[in-house]
C-alpha cells in the first residue's frame, strides 16, 4: 500500500508541477504575485490525495466502473507498482526517518541562526533598523520579529546602492516573504522522498525574489539597468545565507533568472499565448485529478468474507 501511495503522490507532484509552470507564465504575463502559484502548487500536491480518498469514500460500491483503473496506462503503473508490495514495511520506516531528519535539519538551522543574531549589532542605517552581522545578508531573518540583516561591507557601499538593498529586504517584510519561504520547507519535510516538491520549494524561493524585484522596480526612482547591476555584484560575494531567509541575491543562475524577468515586459504579449497556456495547465490539472488513487478494496467495498481456514493474504489494492 505504501508503495502505491508513494508512486501516486511523485507522479501528482509532477503533474502539478506542469501546471503550475504553465500558471506561472500566465500571472507573470499579468504581473501578478507568482510566488502565490508555487505555494498553492505545494498545498495542492499534499492535499489532493487526501481530498481525494475523501471524496471515493462518499461513493457507493456498487457505482459502475468505481475503482477501475481508467486507460492501459494506470493499468500498467498498477501492475508495476503492486510488485513494490513487499516493501511497504521498509518504505514507512524511510519515510518517517526521512521527515524526521529533514524537520531536524530546518530546527537545528533555525537554532544556528538565533545563536548568530545575538552576535550582531543593532543599528540605523539610512533611518531604518536592522542587523549588521561579519559576512550574513542582505537578507530578512526570523519569523516572529523578522529583521533585516546587513554584512559589515554593506555599510561602505555607495547610498544609491544601499537604498537599493533596504528597499529590497523591506520589501520582503511588507510581504512576509519569511514565512512563505518556511512554509514550503515545513511542506516539503513532510514528504521529502518526493523530488516534484523539493523542485516547487525551489521555484517558489526564486518567485519570491522575482515578485519582491517587480514590487522594487514599480515602485519607482529604481534604474533597472542598476538594479541588475547591483544583483550581480552582491551575488558574487557570496555571503553567507541563513537557513530559509529571504535573501537580496542567491546563486547566479537564479540571478540570470531575476534580471530576464525584470528586463522582458510582457505587457504586450498576445492574449492567445495566455489562453493556451491556460488550456494547458487545465487539462494537466484534470489529469491530476482523475488519476487513479490506491486504494483498499475491502474499505471501499464495506464487506468482507471471513474463512476461517483460509491461509492469511496481502491487502487487496484497487486503484480509483
Amino acid at each position: 500500500m505504501m508503495a502505491a501511495w508513494m508512486a501516486y503522490c511523485a507522479i501528482l507532484g509532477v503533474l502539478i508541477s506542469g501546471a503550475a509552470l504553465l500558471l506561472e507564465r500566465i500571472v507573470d504575463r499579468l504581473g501578478g504575485a507568482t510566488r502565490r502559484v508555487w505555494a498553492w502548487a505545494l498545498l495542492a500536491t499534499l492535499a489532493l490525495p487526501v481530498v481525494g480518498v475523501v471524496l471515493r469514500s462518499q461513493v457507493p460500491a456498487d457505482v459502475p466502473g468505481a475503482g477501475s483503473s481508467p486507460s492501459p496506462v494506470a493499468e500498467a503503473v498498477v501492475r508495476s507498482v503492486d510488485r513494490l508490495a513487499g516493501m511497504d514495511g521498509a518504505l514507512t520506516v524511510a519515510w518517517i526517518a526521512a521527515s524526521l531528519l529533514s524537520a531536524s535539519l530546518l530546527l537545528g538551522a533555525t537554532v544556528r541562526t538565533r545563536r548568530h543574531r545575538r552576535g550582531w549589532r543593532a543599528v540605523t542605517v539610512d533611518g531604518i533598523r536592522v542587523l549588521v552581522s561579519r559576512d550574513v545578508g542582505p537578507a530578512v531573518v526570523g519569523i516572529a520579529r523578522p529583521m533585516i540583516v546587513l554584512p559589515a561591507w554593506a555599510l561602505d557601499a555607495g547610498v544609491a546602492e544601499r537604498t537599493m538593498m533596504l528597499r529590497h529586504e523591506q520589501e520582503h517584510l511588507e510581504a512576509g516573504d519569511p514565512r512563505l519561504a518556511l512554509f514550503g520547507l515545513v511542506l516539503v519535510a513532510l514528504m521529502p522522498w518526493s523530488p516534484a516538491l523539493w523542485y516547487m520549494a525551489y521555484r517558489l524561493r526564486l518567485a519570491i525574489e522575482v515578485d519582491c524585484d517587480r514590487r522594487v522596480v514599480r515602485g519607482g526612482g529604481v534604474d533597472v539597468r542598476a538594479y541588475g547591476s547591483l544583483l550581480l555584484a552582491v551575488g558574487r560575494r557570496r555571503s553567507a545565507l541563513p537557513f530559509a531567509a529571504a535573501a537580496f541575491s542567491r546563486q547566479r543562475s537564479a540571478l540570470e533568472h531575476r534580471i530576464d524577468r525584470m528586463t522582458h515586459a510582457h505587457a504586450g504579449a498576445p492574449r492567445w499565448r495566455s489562453t493556451v497556456l491556460g488550456v494547458g495547465a487545465a487539462a494537466i490539472l484534470g489529469v491530476a485529478w482523475t488519476l487513479p488513487q490506491p486504494v483498499r478494496a475491502a474499505h471501499l467495498d464495506g464487506a468482507t468474507v471471513s474463512c476461517p481456514n483460509a491461509e492469511p493474504t496481502a491487502p487487496i489494492l484497487r486503484w480509483g
